[in-house]
């Protein structure tokens, strides 16, 4: 009894020790697959750095200050397109506004040619007061026109031994520019008949402003149908009455016809004419 008892006691030792043996061997391997993942872990990383060159510096580390520092490079700025002048061409489109009023300077303008304030202001209010006054106006106009040409005559005069022949041709033309003083504006009327293919027309146009813009009555009729032409006189251009054209017979152009309301004659000058020329031809 008490062999067997021994028997079964060392029996038990025996697989106590067996257990313990499984067990210490099923960690061990344990450990060796947990230790495998890491250093597989491990070297996956010390390749894929070995791999990818890892470099903290982009540029070795200059201690000593070898190198010159290189400038930023400049961005070079962005170029906006400004569209402020297209937007306002677009915007900008034709005024009759200005053009519709009298009140309005443009309502007078001829091209480049304006009108005289006083005359603008006359034809604004044609009443008793303006009418009165552009006479006036007229008339000093003529005063300082005539004592000008008659102190630039004297100095030549004066000065015709000490002037050389350029001084003395451009003090000659100088007066001769001036306008002819003490003219009688209500005295003469003038009518023009130009064609627009003449160039000596176009060029009289310019004469017979500087009438009007000195006070005298002036109308210019057109012979031809072609207005486009004299688009931007300096005087208002209507068509010429076919029966007068034939009634003076118009046979040439230009033609200046020169009423004189004092003695009831007119005058026909032909070809083109400053304003100097034409009452140079009337006083003879």
């Amino acid at each position: 009894m008490l062999t067997s008892l021994r028997e079964i006691v060392k029996l038990s030792s025996h697989r106590v020790g067996a257990v313990r043996q499984g067990v210490t061997l099923v960690l061990k391997k344990q450990l060796m697959v947990i230790a495998f993942c890491f250093l597989s872990i491990g070297q996956g990383a010390i390749a894929d750095s070995s791999q990818s060159d890892i470099n903290f510096f982009k540029a070795p580390i200059d201690y000593w200050g070898e190198k010159k520092s290189q400038k930023p490079e400049k961005s070079k700025p962005e170029i906006v397109k400004d569209n402020k002048e297209e937007s306002k061409r677009e915007s900008e489109t034709f005024s009759w506004k200005q053009h519709l009023d009298p009140n309005n300077k443009e309502f007078f303008r001829e091209g480049t040619h304006m009108p005289p304030e006083p005359f603008i202001e006359l034809v604004r209010n044609p009443n008793d007061e303006n009418i009165r006054n552009w006479f006036k106006y007229i008339e000093l106009k003529n005063k300082l026109a005539q004592r000008l040409q008659e102190r630039l005559a004297e100095y030549a005069k004066e000065q015709q031994g000490t002037l050389s022949d350029k001084e003395r041709n451009l003090l000659a033309r100088k007066i001769d520019n001036v306008p002819k003083a003490r003219l009688d504006i209500k005295r003469y009327r003038f009518r023009l008949y130009v064609d627009s293919g003449c160039p000596y027309c176009k060029k009289m146009l310019g004469t017979m402003a500087d009438l009007s813009s000195q006070g005298f009555f002036v109308e210019v009729h057109q012979i031809d149908a072609n207005s486009e032409k004299l688009r931007g006189s300096p005087v208002v251009v209507t068509k010429a009455n076919p029966t007068d054209v034939k009634r003076h017979n118009i046979t040439a152009v230009p033609l200046l016809l020169i009423g004189d309301m004092k003695s009831n004659t007119v005058f026909r000058l032909n070809g083109f004419q400053t304003v100097q020329s034409i009452f140079a031809s009337l006083r003879t």
